[in-house]
């Protein structure tokens, strides 16, 4: 099995979906990175490329990787599905989605079927979603698991798109839905979804849903539809503030520009700390271990989290009593937890 030779030019994801449309295809490809347009795009392309039309039941399977772990599934009878010949269609296709979510350790179900897949026949195509997180030693890692698997030349690095690309991406994906887009708020879009892929595609949808084709999107539109994105932004600055990663002090300022009260994201802070507490003490119900950052949990001592809610408790009582600068209170917090000081520095109080 061999991957299939590429030019230089273009994205890695175009480049692929270049070889599909050209009829040439891999039997397995591991679609490694945040940007889950990409990836949807190189999904959708195979399925429409691969699978005829009225047997998808037969030649099409999708299976999502969490629930490997509750499943009565053994890691043979989910290689033999990867092999299983084609009902009528060009290949049979297996879609394994959020492997990223799976134990990789020696031994675990996961290395062994990386392993097996390196001999997939021709008569198969197996993709399999990855998306590490940002965090570089993740990424090797992953990309190690990979290599030792020998499936490194299989891997599409999908990472996030840069700024000039997700402006691009904005303005045909507007043309798609028959709009249009001013530069400056496209601009807004792209720092309101923090850059993720997903969430643009989500916002442009809801902007298509809501204004006439052949509308200007301007920024007043985009301030007027922004609040679901900042359930987005909430969520973000929790996942940083929960791996101690200083970029939460500026997701924090964007939010907070965004018109999220003090309150709000004191309580969305506080659900994802009471979520990493019972992490650590074990209590956590197995079900829920993926709502809390993968690996955040080796970055904080027990008294560390005991600390932080405390802190983030009087924080409440402050804001919630007449505080007159809330918000300064947060950027404190979160430099303190996120900015780590030298050894032997006293903290600051929060609350005098």
């Amino acid at each position: 099995m061999s991957a299939v030779t590429r030019t230089a030019s273009a994205t890695p994801s175009q480049k692929i979906m270049a070889d599909v449309k050209a009829g040439r295809f891999q039997p397995v490809y591991i679609l490694f990175g945040p940007d889950v347009v990409a990836a949807d795009g190189i999904i959708e392309l195979l399925k429409k490329t691969l699978v005829t039309p009225g047997l998808e039941a037969f030649d099409l399977e999708t299976i999502h990787a969490p629930d490997l772990e509750h499943s009565t599934l053994t890691v043979d009878e989910l290689i033999q599905r990867t092999r299983q010949l084609p009902f009528g269609s060009t290949r049979r296709l297996v879609l394994i989605r959020n492997i990223d979510m799976l134990n990789r350790g020696r031994g675990s179900r996961l290395r062994t079927l990386c392993a097996a897949l390196a001999a997939t026949p021709d008569t198969s195509t197996v993709v399999l979603t990855c998306n590490p997180g940002p965090e570089a030693r993740e990424r090797r890692a992953w990309l190690g698991l990979f290599t030792d698997c020998k499936l490194k030349d299989f891997v599409i690095d999908l990472r996030q798109p840069k700024f000039e690309r997700l402006i691009e991406l904005i303005r045909s994906g507007a043309a798609r839905r028959k709009l249009s887009i001013t530069p400056d708020a496209a601009a807004l879009l792209v720092e309101i979804a923090g850059g993720e892929t997903g969430i643009l595609r989500g916002e442009l949808d809801k902007l298509a849903s809501t204004l006439e084709p052949g509308a200007v999107i301007t920024i007043a539109d985009i301030c007027r539809l922004a609040s679901p994105s900042r359930e987005f932004g909430l969520n973000e600055f929790v996942t940083h503030f929960l791996n101690r990663d200083p970029a939460a002090l500026a997701v924090l300022r964007r939010i907070e520009g965004m018109g999220a009260s003090p309150v709000q994201i004191i309580a969305w802070l506080a659900n994802g700390l009471f979520k990493l507490h019972a992490l650590k003490t074990g209590t956590l119900p197995a079900a829920e271990i993926w709502k809390v950052p993968k690996g955040c949990d080796r970055r904080w001592q027990l008294a560390e989290v005991n600390r932080a809610l405390h802190r983030l408790y009087r924080l409440n009582v402050a804001a919630v009593t007449g505080h007159p600068e809330p918000l300064a209170l947060l950027d404190i917090l979160t430099a303190m937890v996120c900015i780590r000081p030298k050894t032997g520095h006293r903290e600051a109080r929060l609350v005098s």
